[in-house]
């Protein structure tokens, strides 16, 4: 493990890792937000998971709780991405020119090493998302991204906040058209000057994939929901051999995204079971 901080409440830094090299020599910087509702996925699914390797420093910040039941959409959920946005802006800030940050949600099981991996991915490109629906309008998911800082993207966010907040004050109803992910989608398609490209499947969310759904159509996608498939639809989901990043995104309530990031585990434990059984 290179370094840890964990920042609490009214942001002070708590180290519980030593550091064991420079700031300087850090290759990639992981920053995550959660507030109090979503502790359980961090302390039960992103830390126990999350591959400590040389060249990454993880970031951790706790801040307030603004939506109570910490579901999507629900009161308060636009206040709470307004506080995700803050963090956000805070470490472009923060950091260099250049420099690689992910930024992610807590709600993710890791399944293998990541830092070159997403280095590769990103590319030339200025930010890679996670895609997280079939349209390319809409499906850059603002729950895991990698960027190479520069004054452009620090523009693209400082944009995202102010939007959110305008619409925040402005006393907008909490819908999909004035979230945090609708707002970044809609910002990039309007800025040309920003290259954007798209992580890999193994970089999974169930959501992106209609297999096994049984009533699904452009204009009803509520069967991509996780609390809305059956047992059997559940059964069918697609999940890549390959798997090395899960969001449970497309999914509401606290219990049913741990429900789905069991499953997803459960998956892939029986994948690599089968792949033992075939090396000897």
């Amino acid at each position: 493990m290179d370094s840890v901080s964990v920042t609490k409440g009214k942001r002070g830094t708590q180290n519980f890792a030593q550091q064991k090299c420079p700031l300087r020599l850090y290759k990639m910087y992981v920053c995550v937000s959660y507030s109090h509702s979503h502790r359980p996925f961090m302390e039960g699914f992103f830390l126990k998971s999350f591959p400590f390797e040389r060249g990454l420093s993880l970031t951790v910040e706790q801040v307030p709780q603004k939506c109570k039941s910490g579901d999507l959409f629900s009161d308060g959920w636009r206040t709470q991405m307004i506080e995700k946005q803050i963090f956000i802006n805070k470490y472009l800030n923060l950091f260099k020119d250049g420099d690689l940050i992910l930024f992610s949600d807590v709600d993710i099981k890791f399944y293998g090493k990541i830092k070159a991996d997403l280095t590769s991915c990103l590319g030339d490109n200025d930010i890679s998302f996670m895609k997280d629906h079939n349209s390319d309008e809409v499906g850059r998911c603002g729950g895991f991204f990698i960027v190479r800082n520069s004054k452009k993207i620090r523009a693209l966010f400082e944009g995202v906040m102010n939007t959110l907040s305008s619409h925040d004050s402005s006393d907008d109803s909490v819908s999909f058209e004035t979230s945090e992910q609708s707002t970044i989608n809609s910002l990039i398609n309007d800025r040309p000057e920003i290259s954007c490209g798209w992580l890999p499947q193994r970089y999974y969310t169930h959501g992106l994939y209609t297999d096994g759904i049984n009533n699904f159509s452009e204009e009803d996608q509520s069967g991509l929901w996780w609390h809305n498939k059956s047992w059997e639809e559940k059964t069918k989901i697609f999940v890549p051999e390959d798997t090395l990043v899960h969001h449970a995104n497309w999914c509401g309530g606290i219990e049913n995204k741990i429900d789905l990031l069991n499953w997803v585990n459960e998956i892939m434990e029986l994948k690599d079971g089968k792949q033992e059984k075939l090396l000897f």
